[in-house]
C-alpha cells in the first residue's frame, strides 16, 4: 500500500466520521466520531512527516 492510497482511506474514513458526528452532535456518538475523524486526520498528518523525514511510512518496520 503506497502512502497515497492509505492517505486516501484514511481520509474518507475521518471525512465521514467528522461529518456523521456533526450531524448527531447532541448525542455522545456524534462527540465520539467527531473525536475519532480528528484522530484520523492527525495520523493522516503525523504519517506525512514520518515518510517525509525518514522516506518510509510508520507502518513499514
Amino acid at each position: 500500500m503506497t502512502l497515497f492510497e492509505f492517505n486516501m482511506i484514511a481520509m474518507v474514513i475521518s471525512c465521514v466520521l467528522l461529518v456523521g458526528g456533526y450531524t448527531a452532535n447532541r448525542t455522545r456518538l456524534g462527540g465520539v466520531a467527531m473525536g475519532l475523524g480528528l484522530v484520523g486526520l492527525l495520523v493522516i498528518i503525523l504519517n506525512s512527516i514520518v515518510v517525509l523525514t525518514t522516506g518510509q511510512p510508520f507502518w513499514v518496520s
